[in-house]
């Protein structure tokens, strides 16, 4: 029984850090391939996207990058980019923007700036919560070894009723710590999302604008409110943003203390 627990054992730390592994090469992948995507396959010409603007958004960009202590980010505009969408993505040269120009379209100076401030917040906090992902993919890795392992004990003869009921456990612990870690991810990646938020009120000139912006874009969603169980639980491990009324609630009270200490 000594000799099984020890192949166990150095099966499953391998197994484990093979996970890992792969779920640190997977994310480098994705993010070359997206680096690779937008700069290669899509060019914009500035001067003409911003000459239907009142502002300029690389000057916007560039003063809050100084005021937050980091050096501007790349930019790129993607051309055929129908979303309303802002968002970081790591670059081979660090982190770099990438910004819908139907976005900028619909924004006025004051929103952008709100907007820009978020995206340079996640900058500045840098990709929190991808460590919980990698081991969530270890443990989960290690999970599915274990359920191969019980299925290998119970066609076994002759079986040995002991170690099948401490595999099955084991499989659970595997099972509920890749869980766990999942949680943790969702909840370190809100938590970024309630950071950026704290940096749009920091640094741009007019927090309220963002603050409304929001409101708009989202709408007033207090569907959260009237969730059922099982659909909160879903949102608190899958979701990435927290509810908009629970952030902009949150930023209301920053913004007033912040004043208020001034």
């Amino acid at each position: 029984m000594n000799i099984y627990w020890y192949i166990v054992s150095a099966l499953s730390l391998a197994v484990f850090t093979c996970g890992y592994i792969s779920a640190v090469y997977e994310i480098k992948k994705q993010d070359y391939e997206s680096w690779e995507h937008y700069h290669q396959c899509y060019t914009l010409d500035t001067k003409r996207l911003f000459s239907c603007l009142e502002y300029n958004p690389l000057e916007i960009i560039d003063r809050l990058a100084k005021k937050a202590g980091i050096k501007s980010p790349e930019i790129i505009f993607p051309e055929y980019d129908e979303e309303t969408n802002v968002f970081v993505l790591q670059g081979e040269e660090g982190p770099y923007l990438v910004i819908s120009p139907v976005l900028i379209g619909d924004l006025n100076e004051k929103q952008f700036e709100g907007v820009a401030a978020h995206e340079i917040g996640h900058i500045v906090s840098g990709r929190r919560g991808l460590n919980w992902l990698y081991f969530h993919n270890g443990f989960l890795e290690c999970f599915k070894i274990s359920l191969l392992g019980i299925a290998l004990l119970f066609v076994s003869s002759p079986l040995h009723p002991s170690l099948a009921i401490t595999q099955i456990w084991l499989t659970i612990l595997f099972g509920v710590l890749s869980m766990l870690c999942l949680i943790m991810m969702g909840h370190i990646i809100r938590l970024s999302e309630y950071e950026a938020d704290h940096f749009a009120i920091i640094l741009s000139s007019e927090p309220e604008a963002f603050i409304e912006l929001l409101d708009i874009f989202f709408g007033r969603d207090l569907s959260f409110c009237s969730e059922s169980t099982i659909e909160k639980i879903s949102s608190i491990i899958l979701q990435t943003h927290p509810p908009t009324p629970k952030r902009t609630a949150r930023l209301r009270r920053d913004l007033k203390i912040l004043r208020k200490n001034k």
